[in-house]
Protein backbone atom coordinates (compact mmCIF):
# COMPACT_ATOMS: atom_id res chain seq x y z
CA UNK A 1 0.00 0.00 0.00
CA UNK A 2 1.36 3.28 -0.97
CA UNK A 3 1.42 5.91 1.96
CA UNK A 4 1.35 9.73 1.24
CA UNK A 5 3.19 12.18 3.57
CA UNK A 6 5.93 13.65 4.68
CA UNK A 7 9.68 12.49 5.04
CA UNK A 8 13.32 13.25 5.73
CA UNK A 9 16.39 11.86 4.86
CA UNK A 10 18.59 12.68 8.00
CA UNK A 11 22.42 12.53 8.86
CA UNK A 12 23.09 11.86 12.50
CA UNK A 13 26.50 12.78 11.86
CA UNK A 14 26.36 16.74 11.53
CA UNK A 15 22.34 16.55 12.09
CA UNK A 16 21.20 18.02 9.20
CA UNK A 17 18.03 17.23 7.13
CA UNK A 18 16.33 17.23 3.73
CA UNK A 19 12.74 17.52 4.05
CA UNK A 20 9.95 16.16 1.29
CA UNK A 21 6.66 14.56 0.27
CA UNK A 22 4.90 11.87 -1.64
CA UNK A 23 2.05 10.51 -2.29
CA UNK A 24 4.49 7.15 -2.02
CA UNK A 25 6.82 7.63 0.13
CA UNK A 26 8.18 3.98 0.03
CA UNK A 27 8.80 4.63 -3.80
CA UNK A 28 10.54 8.10 -3.21
CA UNK A 29 13.16 6.84 -0.49
CA UNK A 30 13.63 4.17 -3.07
CA UNK A 31 14.43 6.72 -5.93
CA UNK A 32 16.41 8.96 -3.66
CA UNK A 33 18.47 6.09 -2.60
CA UNK A 34 18.99 4.51 -6.12
CA UNK A 35 20.04 8.31 -7.02
CA UNK A 36 22.13 8.64 -4.02
CA UNK A 37 23.62 5.74 -4.46
CA UNK A 38 24.87 6.09 -8.21
CA UNK A 39 26.34 9.27 -7.56
CA UNK A 40 23.48 11.23 -9.81
CA UNK A 41 21.18 13.09 -6.75
CA UNK A 42 19.64 16.13 -8.44
CA UNK A 43 20.48 18.46 -4.80
CA UNK A 44 24.26 18.20 -4.90
CA UNK A 45 24.55 19.29 -1.08
CA UNK A 46 23.01 16.15 -0.21
CA UNK A 47 24.52 13.90 -2.38
CA UNK A 48 28.39 15.74 -1.42
CA UNK A 49 27.13 14.32 2.27
CA UNK A 50 26.15 10.86 1.13
CA UNK A 51 29.93 11.00 -0.45
CA UNK A 52 31.59 11.59 2.28
CA UNK A 53 29.69 10.24 5.02
CA UNK A 54 28.59 7.28 3.57
CA UNK A 55 24.94 5.90 3.23
CA UNK A 56 25.23 4.15 6.84
CA UNK A 57 24.99 7.75 8.44
CA UNK A 58 21.81 8.60 7.12
CA UNK A 59 18.01 7.83 8.19
CA UNK A 60 15.00 7.40 6.24
CA UNK A 61 12.59 8.44 8.10
CA UNK A 62 8.73 9.18 7.85
CA UNK A 63 7.97 12.34 10.14
CA UNK A 64 4.06 12.10 8.67
CA UNK A 65 1.29 9.72 6.75
CA UNK A 66 -1.31 11.95 5.35
CA UNK A 67 -4.69 11.22 4.58
CA UNK A 68 -5.00 14.05 2.09
CA UNK A 69 -2.44 14.50 -0.75
CA UNK A 70 -4.45 17.27 -1.68
CA UNK A 71 -2.37 18.59 1.90
CA UNK A 72 1.12 16.83 1.27
CA UNK A 73 2.28 20.63 -0.32
CA UNK A 74 1.30 22.97 2.57
CA UNK A 75 2.03 20.60 5.49
CA UNK A 76 5.52 20.09 3.66
CA UNK A 77 5.75 23.65 3.59
CA UNK A 78 5.46 23.88 7.26
CA UNK A 79 7.88 21.60 8.57
CA UNK A 80 9.98 22.80 6.04
CA UNK A 81 9.68 26.21 7.69
CA UNK A 82 9.95 24.64 11.51
CA UNK A 83 12.66 23.12 10.85
CA UNK A 84 15.21 24.78 8.21
CA UNK A 85 16.26 21.44 6.91
CA UNK A 86 20.26 22.05 5.74
CA UNK A 87 19.71 19.59 2.59
CA UNK A 88 16.61 21.82 1.18
CA UNK A 89 18.31 23.47 -1.77
CA UNK A 90 15.71 25.83 -1.56
CA UNK A 91 13.38 26.85 1.54
CA UNK A 92 9.79 26.69 -0.68
CA UNK A 93 8.24 24.26 -1.44
CA UNK A 94 9.04 22.48 -5.19
CA UNK A 95 11.37 25.10 -6.02
CA UNK A 96 14.91 23.28 -5.83
CA UNK A 97 17.86 22.37 -8.08
CA UNK A 98 16.91 21.02 -11.45
CA UNK A 99 14.24 19.54 -11.28
CA UNK A 100 10.88 20.63 -13.41
CA UNK A 101 8.31 22.25 -10.90
CA UNK A 102 4.91 23.47 -11.73
CA UNK A 103 2.72 26.00 -10.41
CA UNK A 104 -0.11 25.01 -8.27
CA UNK A 105 -2.90 27.20 -7.21
CA UNK A 106 -4.25 26.50 -3.65
CA UNK A 107 -7.82 27.88 -2.12
CA UNK A 108 -8.78 29.20 1.42
CA UNK A 109 -9.96 25.33 1.88
CA UNK A 110 -6.32 24.17 0.73
CA UNK A 111 -7.78 22.21 -2.50
CA UNK A 112 -5.06 22.58 -5.20
CA UNK A 113 -5.93 23.26 -8.98
CA UNK A 114 -3.40 23.42 -11.73
CA UNK A 115 -2.15 27.14 -12.67
CA UNK A 116 -3.18 26.46 -16.66
CA UNK A 117 -1.98 28.74 -19.27
CA UNK A 118 -5.28 30.34 -19.33
CA UNK A 119 -5.99 32.44 -16.03
CA UNK A 120 -9.01 34.33 -17.12
CA UNK A 121 -11.01 30.96 -17.23
CA UNK A 122 -9.67 30.13 -14.36
CA UNK A 123 -10.58 33.35 -12.81
CA UNK A 124 -14.12 33.79 -13.77
CA UNK A 125 -14.49 29.78 -12.69
CA UNK A 126 -13.97 30.99 -9.02
CA UNK A 127 -15.15 34.66 -9.34
CA UNK A 128 -11.80 35.53 -8.43
CA UNK A 129 -10.27 39.13 -10.21
CA UNK A 130 -7.75 38.15 -12.61
CA UNK A 131 -5.35 41.35 -12.02
CA UNK A 132 -4.71 39.91 -8.00
CA UNK A 133 -4.42 36.57 -8.85
CA UNK A 134 -2.59 37.65 -11.77
CA UNK A 135 -0.25 39.34 -9.33
CA UNK A 136 0.15 36.33 -7.03
CA UNK A 137 1.22 34.05 -9.70
CA UNK A 138 3.90 36.53 -10.41
CA UNK A 139 5.22 37.06 -7.27
CA UNK A 140 4.29 40.26 -6.58
CA UNK A 141 1.70 39.39 -4.28
CA UNK A 142 1.83 36.26 -1.05
CA UNK A 143 -2.08 35.26 -1.30
CA UNK A 144 -5.45 36.85 -2.63
CA UNK A 145 -8.58 36.23 0.01
CA UNK A 146 -6.74 32.98 1.09
CA UNK A 147 -6.09 31.80 -2.52
CA UNK A 148 -2.36 31.50 -2.78
CA UNK A 149 0.43 29.77 -5.44
CA UNK A 150 2.69 26.73 -4.50
CA UNK A 151 5.48 24.79 -6.61
CA UNK A 152 5.18 20.80 -6.75
CA UNK A 153 7.76 18.87 -8.58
Amino acid sequence: MYNSGIYEIYSEVNNSSYIGSSIDIEGRFNHHKSKLRSGHHHNLHLQRAWDKYGEAAFQFRVLMICTEPKDLLIIEQSFIDANCPKYNIALAVGRGGNIKSYPIIVDPEGNLYPAGTNLAAFCREHDLPVNSMYRVIRGKRRQHKGWRLVWAT
